[in-house]
């Protein structure tokens, strides 16, 4: 799990995001989405997970299927704005 964004409810927050990093391929197969979770931190001792109701998990397909080996390394630069729908969201997908 690596954290792309954050944004804070007692401060404006910026409506463009962007991220980019690299990470290990855990299993050999097709890579052909993103999968997307969220958790809100309300205090350093409560926080509240993925819910169907609140930041619940989404699977975002990729434009094009990536057949990767376990240990592979995938380089992913991902762009959005906030609160504008995953029609907005780009991923960009290299195996290294």
């Amino acid at each position: 799990t690596t954290p792309i964004n954050s944004i804070s409810f007692d401060k404006k927050n910026p409506i463009d995001s962007s991220w980019k990093g690299i990470f290990e391929i855990k299993e050999s197969g097709t890579l052909n989405s993103l999968h997307l979770t969220s958790k809100t931190i309300l205090s350093d001792t409560i926080e509240v997970g993925d819910t169907l109701a609140l930041n619940a998990p989404v699977a975002v397909p990729l434009e094009k299927d990536y057949v990767v080996q376990k240990g592979d390394r995938v380089e992913c630069s991902i762009q959005y704005q906030f609160g504008n729908g995953y029609r907005n969201f780009k991923a960009d997908i290299r195996v290294l």
